[in-house]
């Protein structure tokens, strides 16, 4: 694909000669289109699958999303092979998570996809079953993070897209590079960084919301806290929506829900304003009652975008350094997948005729590490 693209449309969707009103990655049928051309060209330009991945609708359909995903959250085969017997799988989950962790997991497995549209009650049963093998697979298999409640989301939506094949891998990497600092035993070494920086970027934004909410609710915006740790599909009952913010996530920094847990928050100034009576319960209530849909879900990703933009994400991590651990996938770009893949991919490949800079690596989907993403 050409960077001035394909039909004369760039990588963001404009068609030359057109303003911000002719963005045709509005109309979904051309950036699935698109996509798929992206895809089957070679190399793969994984910046340019990124930027679709960010930018409006995402990666569109859940098949896309099945081709793309497994790219980008670096599935290999090798991974795959000789998963370990189910029953050996339970009974090492109960030594590392201890019977309290394995209850919480039972019970919140039952609960998860209550009301999800388009799951028929008749397939719950068999879903509900394959998350809760999957969330405990997923916890015996790493030691540097927790189950903590909220995991069931994030891991049963993408067992929900993905299917039960790429759920667990898929989830692992989730955790590994993007939430890590969401998981660990201890709520203050992660979360409440997090959460503090959300208000750090609503005092940047704007002074009389940040002014009103820390009279409110204190330093610690707790109404977020589901929005960050699930990256919003606590509060989701679409899938197409949670898949849409799933691409944005999985395109973005680590920090990302951050920025668009403020971008919430600025998108709800008037509610803010309207409040007669401002207190903790008020404001709670508030962002309980909003409603995502497809069309504030894109304004609220454009300002998180407009966000990261003015408010740099390298300064904010710069203020988060010594309140994060070492580790962390938000300040350690070590310990994230990263923009040029480069730590995580051992099936990236510098072949003579690909290359067109040292600092632009190229996949080889011929790669047998990565070819049954494309069988």
């Amino acid at each position: 694909v050409q960077e001035t693209g394909t039909w004369g449309f760039n990588m963001f969707g404009k068609q030359k000669g057109m303003g911000k009103e002719g963005n045709l990655w509005e109309i979904k049928p051309i950036k699935e289109a698109y996509i798929n051309l992206l895809l089957d060209n070679i190399p793969l330009d994984i910046d340019k699958i990124r930027e679709c991945g960010k930018t409006t609708h995402g990666f569109v359909t859940h098949s896309l999303r099945r081709r793309v995903w497994p790219i980008l959250l670096s599935i290999k085969d090798k991974d795959m092979e000789n998963p370990p017997n189910k029953d050996e799988v339970i009974s090492e989950a109960i030594e590392k998570v201890k019977i309290e962790g394995k209850d919480v997991i039972k019970k919140d497995a039952p609960r998860s996809f209550v009301n999800m549209i388009g799951i028929s009650e008749e397939k719950k049963p068999r879903i509900q079953r394959e998350l809760e093998e999957t969330l405990i697979e997923l916890i015996m298999r790493n030691n540097d993070f927790s189950y903590v409640q909220g995991l069931n989301d994030i891991v049963g939506n993408i067992l929900l897209i993905l299917g039960k094949k790429h759920a667990l891998l898929a989830s692992e990497a989730v955790c590994k590079f993007y939430m890590k600092d969401m998981l660990l035993d201890r709520f203050e070494d992660g979360m409440t960084p997090l959460l503090k920086t959300v208000l750090r970027i609503i005092q940047k934004e704007n002074d009389a919301i940040y002014e009103d909410l820390i009279d409110c609710v204190g330093e610690i915006p707790t109404f977020a806290i589901s929005w960050i740790l699930t990256w919003l599909s606590h509060d989701m009952t679409d899938l197409d929506i949670i898949g849409r913010v799933y691409d944005y996530f999985i395109c973005s920094h680590p920090i990302s829900p951050v920025y668009v847990a403020a971008a919430i928050i600025l998108h709800n100034e008037k509610a803010i304003n309207e409040l007669e009576d401002k207190n903790v319960g008020e404001i709670h209530r508030l962002f309980k009652d909003f409603v995502f849909t497809e069309a504030n879900m894109e304004e609220i990703l454009t300002k998180s975008d407009e966000l990261q933009a003015k408010w740099k994400v390298k300064d904010l991590c710069i203020d988060l350094q010594t309140e994060l651990k070492k580790n962390s996938p938000v300040i350690n770009k070590e310990n994230r997948i990263g923009h040029k893949f480069k730590s995580h991919l051992d099936c990236i490949i510098f072949p003579s005729d690909y290359k067109t800079s040292k600092d632009k690596p190229v996949f080889d989907i011929f790669h047998p590490k990565i070819q049954h993403i494309f069988t």
